[in-house]
């Protein structure tokens, strides 16, 4: 799949470098242009970048020294008060699959399985989807998971692309995001 038509809802980053304070127990805090931080675990053995855009966002890119997976978290701008106190789950579901849908046709997957994810700080949702191309062209990846969460008034769009779809690495991709925390 490729990553600039799975990744909607990340906006473009521009070459200016988001402010980051590593913390204990391998917290990283990304500044976000609000002057408020987002705070991940991010387990040592993972390398991360992070840049910021000139709209009031953060992409992060996570990933293993083999390059098996690459985990994108993305921040969008700030919501006002009004928007956040509308943004329920179900708002974020319907969100969340009515973008999913878009990808259909081009999985294996014939309808969207969409989970919560639970333990996360805030409201979050994801679904995987597999794609249905027998030969991938270099540097896309066969497997998605893709996902939504509110903190506040802090939106996140999470991706994790990976060859194989092996548990364990959609699980350590979760657990980064049941992680964030806005401060």
């Amino acid at each position: 799949m490729r990553l600039q038509a799975l990744i909607p809802l990340v906006l473009s980053v521009c070459a200016l470098t988001s402010s980051v304070a590593t913390t204990s127990d391998a917290t990283q805090a990304f500044t976000i242009p609000s002057g408020k931080n987002l705070h991940l675990t991010i387990p040592p053995e993972l390398r991360w970048e992070s840049a910021a855009d000139d709209k009031g966002s953060v992409t992060i890119k996570i990933r293993p020294q083999d390059g098996s997976f690459e985990h994108l978290i993305s921040t969008l701008p700030l919501l006002d008060k009004q928007t956040a106190d509308m943004m329920d789950e179900n708002m974020m579901a319907y969100l969340l699959v009515t973008r999913a849908k878009e990808l259909l046709d081009r999985s294996v997957e014939k309808e969207i399985k969409l989970e919560k994810l639970e333990g996360a700080h805030g409201a979050a949702f994801y679904y995987c989807l597999t794609d249905a191309r027998e030969v991938l062209p270099e540097g896309e990846f066969r497997n998605m998971c893709q996902g939504f969460v509110v903190l506040k008034r802090l939106r996140l769009t999470f991706t994790v692309l990976m060859n194989q779809r092996k548990p364990e690495t959609i699980d350590l991709a979760l657990d980064i995001v049941r992680s964030a925390k806005y401060r």
